[in-house]
């Protein structure tokens, strides 16, 4: 924990990260420094569990969580970790189940520092007074201890004037590294209604898409994160930083829009039962629709599709892959290659209505009306869905 006023530290050696034995420790600490009123963490479930929520609603304190995936937004208690982790790393030698022996050590260590934000050491100006060297002290006189006007006019000096300037300071400091960030990276607002993508944090493999989306902004907090919105119009589960958005051409979602506003609703993913291959590299996949039975499953080409991950998970779960670009034989003339991919560019398609002219045989006038409503319903569905 650290106080980011003074930038005093106090860390703890638990033997898990459980709720009960998180939630002890933090009662611990506020019993021996008193309770904050305002307590940062992130999103963890050692912090944010029903332990805490008691112990925040009896205490009266307001427990500020930071954005998920975003460990920027606490961004002091990160670094106060990431010092800690070296020092024990370097002081363990090896000896990793020693870890615990240090963490006192350090925390000592590391209140005994000047912080750059206030020119003074944490535990000055913690406890009003410089901390106690390792000397001898046997042979010097005991000090006379302070009167309680002296002692409230030290603590009025340390309210009024030391707090004061550091409060100062730090703001100066700050707004010095503010125009330091600002004049390297360009800061994007997002307004309310602009579409924009959000950077997927769980992609697991390389290719994976690395933003989903679109989303559509809804308002910006407080503490500059965005609430989203997504194409059903439910709200995102959770913020994201700006660091975590990309805004997104409204050219880009121009072919979207139009087809929302044709078929007026989304329509939701329940698998992928079949695919087939119309040339090396060109799938149509067979969905089968949430709601709906067999006979309204459709064949649907990959730009039908919000998202790609439904077509990976369905390669992963017939554990085969699709089938491998033959290679190349560098020998062959460029003009060669070209017109091979010429070749193949024209076997693609744009959607799903010239294969379905190309596999439907001719019907009756009559076998066409008593199939209408059904074929409507299922190539309205072709371009926009929900996974």
């Amino acid at each position: 924990m650290v106080d980011v006023c003074t930038r005093f530290c106090v860390l703890h050696a638990l033997p898990d990260k459980s709720s009960d034995t998180v939630v002890q420790a933090v009662i611990n600490t506020f019993c021996d420094y008193g309770f904050p009123r305002y307590l940062q963490s992130d999103n963890g479930t050692e912090f944010v569990n029903a332990l805490m929520r008691k112990l925040k609603e009896s205490a009266g304190f307001d427990h500020r969580l930071a954005t998920p995936y975003h460990p920027r937004a606490n961004g002091l208690a990160e670094r106060f970790v990431q010092t800690t982790t070296n020092v024990i790393r370097k002081n363990v030698d090896g000896a990793t189940k020693d870890w615990d022996l240090y963490v006192k050590p350090i925390q000592l260590a590391l209140n005994n520092k000047v912080a750059s934000c206030h020119g003074t050491t944490p535990f000055a100006l913690m406890f009003n007074r410089a901390i106690n060297g390792f000397r001898d002290y046997s042979n010097d006189d005991i000090p006379r201890p302070l009167q309680e006007d002296e002692l409230m006019e030290r603590i009025d000096l340390m309210s009024k004037t030391v707090f004061s300037a550091i409060s100062e300071r730090a703001t100066a400091l700050a707004q010095l590294k503010k125009g330091k960030h600002d004049a390297k990276y360009r800061m994007i607002k997002f307004p309310p209604g602009s579409k924009v993508m959000v950077k997927d944090m769980l992609r697991s493999k390389k290719l994976d898409p690395r933003y989903e989306g679109p989303y559509t902004v809804v308002r910006e907090t407080q503490g500059g994160s965005y609430v989203l919105r997504d194409e059903q119009g439910l709200l995102a589960s959770r913020n994201f930083a700006p660091s975590q958005l990309k805004l997104v051409s409204q050219d880009e979602l121009l072919d979207a829009s139009e087809a929302y506003e044709r078929d007026g609703e989304y329509y939701t993913i329940q698998a992928i039962v079949d695919h087939k291959e119309l040339a090396p590299g060109k799938y149509l996949y067979r969905v089968r629709w949430e709601g709906y039975t067999e006979a309204d499953d459709t064949w649907e080409p990959p730009q039908s599709f919000n998202s790609p991950a439904p077509i990976s998970n369905y390669w992963n779960k017939i554990t085969a892959s699709p089938s491998p670009t033959p290679t190349r034989d560098m020998k062959h003339s460029s003009s060669h290659m070209k017109n091979t991919s010429s070749g193949l560019r024209d076997t693609a398609f744009d959607n799903d209505t010239t294969e379905h002219h190309k596999t439907t045989p001719k019907r009756s006038a009559s076998d066409i009306a008593a199939t209408n409503t059904r074929h409507s319903k299922r190539s309205r569905r072709h371009v926009n869905y929900r996974v």
